[in-house]
């Protein structure tokens, strides 16, 4: 198996800029993802592969010693798949938390739709 990358990981994200073609990374865990062999300014944050990115801080703000180019909150993209069936601890936890989000999303949907109707109600009174 080759080494995992923050790329393979279910809390990071990545994204290209447009103007120069280098990635940035984020971590949902809260660890801040930069290219461990520059030291300083802004190019820390920008390599021209995501896999070059690994955790340098962690969430507290402290540097992350690291042995390997993930932390150790990682979970594997596949294996958030897997959680989708109900398999083991971490992955009850994770589908249970999908489940939850999903939840809310339509609770928030629904009350921004009943917003919508209300003031479109409210307009047509006026306007009679």
């Amino acid at each position: 198996m080759g080494m995992l990358h923050c790329t393979d990981c279910e809390f990071a994200s990545f994204e290209q800029n447009k103007e120069t073609g280098r990635w940035r990374g984020t971590c949902r865990r809260g660890y801040t993802l930069a290219n461990p062999k520059v030291f300083h300014g802004a190019d820390r944050f920008f390599t021209d592969s995501p896999d070059e990115l690994v955790p340098v801080t962690d969430p507290r703000g402290r540097e992350y010693l690291r042995t390997k180019d993930i932390c150790d909150k990682y979970v594997h993209i596949s294996t958030v798949d897997r959680a989708e069936k109900g398999h083991g601890g971490i992955f009850r936890f994770i589908k249970n938390r999908l489940q939850a989000d999903k939840e809310r999303d339509t609770e928030l949907a629904t009350e921004a739709a009943d917003e919508a109707a209300e003031t479109e109600a409210d307009t047509q009174a006026r306007d009679e």
